[in-house]
């Protein structure tokens, strides 16, 4: 079960605030740990200090705040995007297409990576260069559209 506890120091003024399962609070062991009947819940939109010797909860909105929050979950959701896929994996996309349009441009041109790809996976070329090309549009629409987002968000936090 999860309760709030405050923290305190020895002259009894309180030193923090923890919110955490009774199993976790072995890790804050100290004779001058009570719990707190008062009851909050920690949430991003605040922020919680400690005045005159009580957890005050405060609205925040400021806008650095609420641009580093657009920010973060922007960046959640290109993560969504990839999670499934390894990091060195995603490094090779730049390389995959630009070999996949120079094959389109010219069937003779180089492309030594999509050439050892196709060895291995036993797939033909062709079809390679076109699952890559649709997948690098994909991806370019889904960023693309997520970053509009973030931008149009930026824009009217600012107030512009």
């Amino acid at each position: 079960m999860i309760k709030n506890y405050l923290i305190h120091n020895e002259d009894g003024t309180i030193k923090q605030f923890t919110r955490c399962d009774e199993t976790e609070i072995e890790l804050y062991q100290s004779e001058y740990i009570e719990y707190s009947e008062d009851s909050f819940e920690f949430d991003s939109n605040y922020t919680y200090k400690i005045e005159n010797n009580e957890v005050v909860k405060t609205e925040r909105n400021d806008n650095s705040y609420l641009l580093s929050k657009a920010n973060a979950d922007f960046e959640a959701a290109i993560s969504s995007l990839t999670s499934s896929i390894p990091t060195s994996e995603i490094s090779t996309w730049t390389k995959q297409e630009q070999e996949a349009r120079a094959y389109l441009l010219d069937s003779n041109a180089s492309t030594p990576f999509i050439d050892a790809i196709c060895l291995v996976r036993e797939v033909d070329k062709s079809y390679l260069v076109g699952k890559i090309i649709e997948k690098a549009d994909a991806y370019a629409v889904a960023v693309g559209t997520l970053t509009g987002i973030r931008q149009k968000l930026e824009k009217e936090i600012s107030g512009e």
